[in-house]
Parts: C-alpha cells; structure tokens; sequence
C-alpha cells in the first residue's frame, strides 16, 4: 500500500492514480496528513509494504500544489515473506521448493 500519491500521469490536467490504495482514500489520506501538521509531529516517516517495489516519497498535504510542504516520507517495501515471488527474490530459484 502505497502512502503517498502516485500519479502515473505527468499532465497536471489529469490524475491517473491508482483506486486500489490511499490514491482510493484521497480525502482520508489528507486528514492523517493535516492531523500530523495539527499535532506538530516532527520528522514523519510512514512506513508501508505489499507493492513489489521499492519506494521513497515525499508525503504532502495537497499534492496539487507545487508549493506544497514535505510534511513526512514514506518509504514502501516489497514483501519478505514465503508469498514473494520469484521476480521479487530471484534467489529463491537457488533455493530447494520446499524452503521457499
């Protein structure tokens, strides 16, 4: 689940987000953020994983203005787990199926 925004898209005319994670929760998303700012929580780090990737972002409250403030980072990892998959971990190859 990917924290911050992920437009696909670079025209500013058009989001390409995906539903299928905070992009889905836009207006949620904004009150966590802008409880952070209200509450004067300093270096933020918001920590997430399950999207086969890794990602390093800068968190902000309205991800449509430029100017907008870094107000934390959020890092995502790929899973760790026995559900990875082989493009994930290609050293499970190595590995006999039944330690996988």
């Amino acid at each position: 689940m990917f924290f911050a925004e992920r437009d696909r898209d670079k025209a500013p005319e058009i989001d390409d987000v995906s539903m299928d994670g905070w992009d889905g929760y836009a207006a949620s998303r904004r009150r966590i953020t802008q409880g952070r700012l209200n509450a004067k929580v300093r270096n933020a780090v918001v920590l997430t994983g399950d999207v086969h990737r890794s990602w390093a972002n800068a968190v902000k409250v309205d991800y449509k203005d430029p100017a907008s403030p870094v107000v934390a980072r959020s890092w995502a990892a790929p899973p760790s787990g026995p559900s990875a998959t082989v493009r994930d971990r290609p050293w499970t190859r190595l590995w006999p199926r039944t330690l996988i």
